[in-house]
């Protein structure tokens, strides 16, 4: 349901209180941020994102100031014509060329969203920050965007700063998909048929009815944003629990490597033996000490775990079929579209969150047996009814389509060229 901008409708939470959790390598643009979003059949747009921004809903991380970077008009031979360009200040060798102009230009700076300098360690976003060139929007009043555009200028070199004004990027992070799809199930109010009426007095008595309830919405999209705020925080410092298993990993391979004279096979066989112990002795102290600095108790994330796997069965297109997810290469599943990507996405955070809730020992039910019922639960890859596989590896529940699935198998390789007759 669309509110207007100008109205005064009370915004429920502060936005210091609406701040996101990120990760730097996690975060993108707007226009990054709203692809993200449709490739997984969320629709949205930058005037929406604007809207829940103002109303403290969907705050964006932060405002990174594209600046201005020096440059110099010089003549010189290119690709075997002479003319003149412009080259980047940063670097200039005047010996190179002709002619040199003596005036400066300036031109927009480019952004780099998402990386880590090797050199100093710093992600980008601590860079710009130091840079001067970040706002925080979380910490600032709601301003229309519009006032973060740079200035409209005839050419793209200028001859000042002052000519391009301050041009800021929107910056979102990746997890904030889930709080704008709460937002969605929160405030989607529909009016079904008996609510049409014949008269504008009656719309406008409706209108005005239907504004009362605005501010309860947003205070309950603002609670279900800050829930999802809550496990996502938890769920970067899952992440990074196991980049640093990955990057233990990498170091005892190598180090492996080393000792056996490049032999990748028993370094490999060596570092997974070192990997197996530091998972069962070290992630485990390493995981109780991230527990100490989260407010949610272990019983609070697996309720929460439960019901990120519910929200995704109830979206679920496929969920009749959950049970063959598992014969697909996550190479294929990663390329899938719409709403079914958006559910991978939630059964994903749930895999973290079982995996680290099992590393503190804690006894949790599988993500199958949530969704249906039962561990050993199978569809038949004929008739497609459920059945208990008497092994993992039977895949038809029954003697006919077993010798239906082995024929239609047989004809369809046959079709491909596989089997000549």
């Amino acid at each position: 349901m669309k509110m207007s901008m100008s109205s005064n409708i009370a915004s429920g939470l502060s936005r210091s209180q609406m701040k996101s959790p990120y990760r730097p390598k996690d975060l993108m643009t707007l226009s990054s941020f709203v692809s993200n979003c449709k490739d997984r059949g969320i629709e949205t747009s930058r005037e929406q994102l604007e809207y829940y921004d103002q109303y403290n809903l969907l705050v964006p991380v932060a405002l990174v100031n594209h600046g201005a970077v020096e440059f110099r008009k010089v003549l010189g031979d290119f690709e075997g014509k002479e003319e003149w360009r412009f080259t980047p200040a940063d670097g200039f060798e005047a010996i190179k060329y002709k002619e040199v102009e003596e005036q400066l230009y300036y031109a927009p700076g480019g952004l780099h969203i998402g990386f880590t300098d090797p050199i100093s360690g710093k992600d980008s976003l601590t860079l710009y920050e130091e840079d001067g060139l970040v706002i925080y929007p979380w910490k600032e009043e709601f301003k229309p965007w519009v006032q973060y555009r740079g200035k409209e200028t005839s050419e793209y070199f200028v001859k000042s700063p002052e000519e391009l004004g301050d041009d800021y990027e929107i910056i979102y992070s990746k997890d904030q998909i889930f709080a704008l799809k709460e937002i969605h199930r929160t405030i989607n109010i529909k009016l079904s048929d008996k609510f049409l009426f014949d008269t504008t007095a009656d719309w406008d008595k409706a209108g005005a009815n239907i504004h009362k309830f605005i501010p309860t919405l947003i205070n309950a999209a603002q609670q279900n944003v800050i829930w999802f705020y809550e496990i996502t925080e938890l769920l970067h410092q899952i992440l990074n629990l196991q980049e640093k298993e990955y990057e233990y990993f990498e170091q005892e391979y190598q180090n492996r490597l080393e000792e056996f004279g490049g032999d990748e096979k028993e370094a490999l066989q060596d570092a997974k033996h070192a990997v197996r112990y530091y998972e069962e002795n070290t992630m485990p102290e390493l995981a109780k000490a991230t527990q100490k600095e989260t407010k949610l108790k272990l019983n609070e994330i697996a309720e929460r775990r439960e019901h990120i796997i519910s929200l995704s069965k109830w979206q679920d297109p496929t969920v009749n079929w959950f049970d063959q997810i598992e014969t697909i290469p996550g190479s294929s599943l990663g390329k899938s579209k719409g709403v079914y990507r958006l559910v991978l996405d939630y059964y994903n955070f749930a895999n973290h969150l079982g995996w680290y809730l099992e590393l503190l020992g804690k006894d949790i039910p599988t993500i199958k047996k949530l969704i249906l019922g039962t561990d050993n639960l199978k569809t038949c890859i004929v008739c497609k009814n459920k059945f208990i596989p008497g092994d993992k590896r039977q895949i038809a529940c029954s003697p006919e389509c077993t010798k239906k699935n082995k024929y239609d198998t047989i004809k369809r390789k046959r079709k491909s060229g596989v089997y000549k007759t």
